[in-house]
């Protein structure tokens, strides 16, 4: 197979074979952002493990009631937040260089 070639066109003439692969590359990348992004740090700092309970005997099924519910407070943690642990100290930011201010030459007088 040393002479085939791809296609210039594919589906019957109307797609380019290279906006094909074009596509392809870029939903293999989206898919491979997807599975590898970090979690956001926001949402790494809200959630709160949850501890497995185990209950015996039946359960109660809830009733809606006609009275407003009660407000309802967050329970207190006596242990600190989770925090991932650091991979060395934190790199210090760069200072960007800045253009010199620019000056407009003096307007010759008439």
């Amino acid at each position: 197979m040393a002479g085939y070639r791809l296609p210039s066109h594919l589906f019957g003439g109307r797609v380019r074979t290279s906006t094909v692969i074009l596509a392809l590359v870029f939903l293999i990348a989206l898919a491979t952002y997807l599975l590898v992004r970090p979690v956001p740090a926001s949402v790494a700092r809200t959630q709160v493990p949850s501890s497995p309970t185990v209950t015996s005997g039946p359960s109660k099924s809830v009733r809606p009631s006609s009275r407003s519910p009660a407000p309802t407070t967050p329970p207190a943690h006596t242990s600190a937040p989770a925090v991932p642990p650091s991979r060395g100290p934190s790199p210090t930011p760069t200072p960007v260089p800045s253009a010199p201010p620019v000056s407009t030459p003096p307007s010759p007088e008439r």
